[in-house]
């Protein structure tokens, strides 16, 4: 097992992973309900250079779990916290197998978020600096032109006077009726979006070092203004260390399986996701309540990109990032 466990090591920590994803999806939006309907459903992904933290916890507690099969369950603990008395470790083996099957994955239609629920999803974009100004100052920098719109450019920072302000950059908002048109926003120097650290007490420490976006809206028919384009980069660090025990619940002591180990997992992860809004048309409740389609779509996986995959398909065009990934 320890031979198996440097070697995924080894394997894991020799060079950086990458992978992308493609959604094409419906968004019904009513004034409490939001619910998506997926179309189509890319991974570009090579599994053979590339991990992701479930796919290295998999793989740890696989070759861990093979070690100590057993007719009998197990009491486990961390540190000094008791986790379960009895654990059924071949049920976990097994249940690890059968992912390992790599049956399709799928993407679920029914992601459907209601009042509370919807208003926290409807409105994850909006940043303190919209919400709690307060915490900032604002500068009016003038008035200049912004994708065929007369803007206020307003420029944003933390008000030294409010400790809760991070983040910094622009807003552009429309002069005739003050509607958004675009703004971006970045985390000051120094600054983290979330920051915790209890590595000297649980052996745990997580951080987000890279919080920043940029979203472009558009006004409709109807005078409402519709996310068109956004982009939000994510980057985040995270430290654990723990130790782990196991000991069979055999009623003959002298034969009783036990293990004791420790794991350190330490890494970074830089996530980017846009999202391009291609057509907006208004629907009526009548309609929505009327609409009906599969539970679920298959992912189809691939590990080199297809320009023809969207061929049917009013998107945009693949990055060159995506085109050449291998």
């Amino acid at each position: 097992m320890n031979a198996n466990m440097e070697d995924l090591g080894n394997k894991i920590t020799s060079k950086s992973s990458k992978s992308y994803r493609e959604r094409l999806i419906n968004i019904y939006a009513l004034e409490d309900t939001l619910v998506n309907e997926y179309q189509k459903a890319l991974n570009l992904i090579n599994r053979e250079t590339t991990f992701d933290t479930e796919d290295i916890q998999e793989e740890v507690f696989f070759e861990l779990m093979k070690s100590l099969k057993s007719p009998y369950s197990f009491k486990v603990k961390t540190g000094i916290i008791p986790i379960d008395k009895d654990v059924s470790l071949n049920e976990l083996i097994e249940d690890i197998e059968n992912d390992k099957l790599k049956l399709p994955d799928t993407v679920y239609h029914k992601n459907s978020w209601r009042r509370e629920s919807y208003k926290n999803k409807a409105t994850r974009f909006n940043k303190d600096f919209l919400t709690s100004t307060k915490h900032y100052n604002y500068e009016l920098m003038g008035v200049t032109k912004v994708y065929g719109e007369p803007c206020y450019h307003i420029k944003f920072s933390p008000n030294p006077w409010r400790w809760k302000g991070k983040y910094v950059d622009n807003l552009y908002i429309n002069t005739r009726d003050f509607g958004m048109v675009s703004y971006n926003y970045d985390l000051d120097e120094g600054e983290k979006a979330m920051n915790v650290n209890l590595k000297f007490v649980l052996g745990i420490k997580v951080n987000s070092f890279v919080d920043s976006g940029f979203l472009i809206f558009t006004r409709n028919n109807d005078n409402t203004y519709y996310p068109k384009y956004i982009k939000q980069t994510d980057g985040s660090y995270a430290y654990i260390s723990r130790s782990l025990s196991f000991k069979e619940n055999n009623p003959d002591r002298s034969q009783r399986k036990q293990l004791k180990l420790a794991f350190e997992l330490e890494y970074n992860l830089m996530e980017t996701t846009e999202y391009v809004g291609v057509e907006y048309q208004s629907i009526s409740p009548d309609l929505f309540n009327s609409l009906s389609f599969d539970e679920y779509i298959l992912i189809d996986e691939v590990e080199k990109y297809d320009t023809n995959y969207w061929k049917d398909y009013n998107i945009i065009e693949a990055t060159e990032a995506i085109k050449t990934y291998k």
